[in-house]
């Protein structure tokens, strides 16, 4: 989802298109579904990115809200797609434990593309076990 949701904003912005936060989050949330986890999505896709974290500008939203906001040049944001599923079982417990797996990457927009910032890209998966 986190890599699909970059290549929208990117095809969006090479042909001169403006890139609305709700929009960014359905293309995210499609690869999901797709995959069979579109159960799984809990929040939305990602947020704005400010010096003390969560910002006031758009959101990578249609699920919390629909934001219809446009991504603008000199901001930042996050691309933050999750899966939980908490009665995964992936021992063989007698009380399953879950899983979530979630993948963060800020990005800056600049004038006419997004720059992701966060490198470099994680593109394996590290387990975070609780006992």
């Amino acid at each position: 989802g986190r890599d699909r949701a970059v290549a929208f904003i990117q095809e969006r912005f090479a042909a001169g298109q403006p890139v609305h936060g709700y929009e960014v989050d359905d293309a995210c949330r499609l690869l999901i579904e797709e995959a069979g986890y579109g159960h799984g999505i809990l929040h939305r896709t990602g947020h704005s990115l400010g010096p003390t974290g969560h910002w006031i500008g758009v959101n990578i939203d249609n699920v919390e809200t629909q934001d219809r906001r446009s991504l603008i040049p000199g901001v930042m944001f996050t691309i933050e797609p999750g899966i939980y599923l908490p009665d995964f079982d992936f021992d063989n417990s007698p009380t399953p434990k879950g899983l979530g797996i979630r993948s963060e990457i800020n990005c800056y927009v600049h004038t006419d593309h997004v720059e992701v910032t966060t490198l470099p890209l994680q593109t394996e998966m590290k387990a975070l076990l609780a006992s």
